[in-house]
């Protein structure tokens, strides 16, 4: 349900052994490491005016640790990173996606796709020496296969760099575009052994845009 004031969920009367649920989704921010903790307080108010709960009847709290990425992704543009990266027209792009195993476990399975959208690119003219172009969805795709096994087992630490090219629209092909732009938009999903010995899927994005 939606909240009917700020952080207050109004769920009315609850019959003996009912129970509702309620799902908060967002982003938490911060640096490696640091803690958020999240309180939920559940009772009763003498009017649906008040805005707090006139008498608490119980209270719960949920640690949560923001963690690095399980593989450290960055992109890079000619060299450049940033917001203020721009590319000509009809210039060679190079792109450049550096990538570290941040967990204290090995990494198998590793894929990494890069998709192109914004302004058209022509399929013809993107390259990726280690990598597959999709021309479907715009994507360039690296797994074990394209790397030669790279990406099949990543032991803790270790690192490297994806690449690939393409050739920016030319200035007729984007000339009725207002504030033409191009978002690459990287993610990363691999498979770890957890400390308990239960396979995990893991997930990692980062996004570079180039003016």
């Amino acid at each position: 349900p939606v909240p009917s004031s700020g952080t207050l969920w109004e769920l009315g009367d609850l019959s003996p052994g009912q129970r509702k649920q309620i799902i908060v989704r967002g982003t938490l921010t911060g640096e490696n490491g640091d803690e958020r903790v999240f309180r939920f307080i559940g009772g009763t108010r003498k009017t649906k005016e008040e805005t707090t709960l006139t008498m608490p009847l119980s209270e719960s709290a949920h640690t949560m640790r923001i963690a690095n990425a399980f593989l450290g992704l960055s992109t890079s543009v000619g060299g450049r990173t940033g917001s203020g990266v721009v590319v000509a027209p009809g210039e060679l792009v190079n792109v450049s996606i550096s990538w570290q195993n941040d967990l204290s476990t090995a990494i198998t399975d590793a894929v990494v796709v890069a998709r192109l959208s914004g302004f058209p690119i022509d399929g013809s003219k993107v390259n990726s020496g280690d990598g597959f172009y999709r021309s479907s969805d715009g994507s360039v795709i690296w797994d074990k296969n394209t790397t030669r096994g790279a990406l099949g087992n990543i032991p803790s630490g270790a690192r490297g760099t994806l690449s690939f090219a393409f050739i920016a629209p030319s200035g007729s092909a984007i000339e009725s575009v207002r504030n033409p732009s191009l978002t690459i938009s990287v993610n990363a999903s691999g498979k770890r052994v957890s400390e308990e010995g239960v396979p995990e899927n893991l997930q990692a994005a980062t996004v570079q845009r180039i003016g």
